[in-house]
């Protein structure tokens, strides 16, 4: 009955993000509880000695940092330069450190400093990024909203309805999510582009079974169509995204990237077809792997023992008669 109600095929069905689709490829259930009932997990203050900001709240500050400084450059058409730019965007995180500091006070003034050190290395990391990138790349576009409410004025690619893109079958699904960048490629004439997506976590989940680890990386694909098609109305018919990459900010991984081109991206349609189609099923069974992923749960105390679970769903795997999973079978394949 979910299935049914909540099918992204229908005019009126669901609008997915590349996170919902994302967390329904690591564990269906899990998207049940989230997106389809709505459960929400008990709010708990969680203090980790040795820790100030949690990995949600240094990843909005870098963020921020790093698109009120691009904005700022953009805004005086300069391009970056280390030596010229370097004690400007050191203000500006020194700003986003004093809020977040009154936000969240830190344990101890040694962690402050030692995670304010951190995050000048990551500034450090970026600039000398963009300094390099600027000779091939123009940025054009931050934080682009689209399907998702806009604050203040809408800027040029802007949109609060949902972008509907089409996928394997010819079927048409909505789809929204936030573009934290998108670059012209430098003497282009404003024909080709490259979206860009921070990241301050590790680049394992990225480079296993890429590009799209059974569905489990599916937001190079979402915004690589979104973005298509939005700049091919709103900006050029001949306009089109040649390249996606993330950015991963942070010192374990040292400003590294992982890129894919258009035609490595345009696979991704058949991954988001399996996945919408589990949804029209009604297929919510629990994850297929014991380790990983169902450990770092918000939703662990929903399931029962990891163990337990995934043994059974196994078992349902093996029953070829149980057309509710075929869609699953097939994701899992890719």
């Amino acid at each position: 009955e979910a299935g049914i109600e909540y099918d992204p095929s229908r005019p009126d069905g669901k609008v997915l993000s590349a996170n919902q689709l994302e967390t329904l490829a690591k564990c269906p259930l899990e998207f049940f509880l989230k997106y389809i009932l709505k459960v929400e997990p008990p709010d708990e203050l969680k203090i980790e000695p040795g820790v100030w900001l949690d990995p949600m709240h240094k990843g909005r500050l870098i963020h921020e940092m790093f698109c009120d400084f691009m904005k700022e450059i953009c805004g005086a058409n300069l391009t970056p330069d280390f030596n010229r730019d370097s004690a400007r965007l050191h203000a500006i995180l020194n700003t986003k450190i004093s809020y977040y500091r009154e936000l969240i006070p830190p344990p101890s003034e040694e962690i402050f400093q030692i995670e304010c050190r951190e995050l000048r290395r990551v500034a450090d990391i970026f600039l000398r990024n963009e300094e390099e990138s600027a000779k091939t790349l123009a940025p054009r576009w931050f934080e682009v909203r689209l399907g998702v409410p806009i604050t203040g004025q809408a800027g040029e690619l802007e949109s609060s309805h949902p972008i509907t893109i089409e996928i394997d079958g010819g079927l048409r699904i909505r789809v929204k999510g936030i573009v934290d960048r998108i670059d012209e490629v430098r003497g282009s004439q404003s024909s080709r582009f490259v979206i860009w997506d921070y990241k301050t976590g590790s680049a394992s989940k990225y480079t296993k079974n890429p590009p799209f680890n059974s569905g489990e990386v599916i937001q190079n694909a979402i915004y690589f169509m979104m973005v298509n098609k939005v700049l091919q109305e709103k900006l050029a018919q001949n306009a089109s995204v040649e390249k996606f990459g993330y950015f991963f900010a942070n010192l374990k991984e040292f400003g590294s990237k992982v890129e894919w081109d258009a035609s490595e991206l345009n696979d991704g349609k058949s991954i988001i077809a399996d996945l919408c189609e589990m949804i029209r099923q009604g297929c919510f069974s629990f994850a297929m792997k014991k380790e990983g992923e169902p450990f770092f749960s918000d939703y662990l105390d929903a399931f029962d023992a990891v163990e337990v679970e995934v043994d059974r769903i196994k078992k349902k795997f093996e029953n070829l008669n149980n057309e509710a999973l075929n869609s699953y079978r097939e994701l899992k394949k890719k």
